[in-house]
């Protein structure tokens, strides 16, 4: 797993969380915010594991 990648992952982990706390009302512990954060994180960290 290279920085870069890292990076990226979280770039787009900061960036979904910011949208989910957007969509849910600025309250990042929002059960449902939490939740899509979390499968999110888990998706990227599945896709990663397979492809790089």
């Amino acid at each position: 797993l290279n920085p870069n990648n890292l990076t990226k992952i979280i770039t787009i982990v900061a960036t979904e969380k910011e949208a989910a706390n957007k969509q849910f009302g600025n309250n990042g512990h929002l059960l449902l915010a939490r939740l899509n954060y979390l499968c999110l994180l888990g998706s990227l960290l599945l896709f990663f594991k397979i492809f790089v």
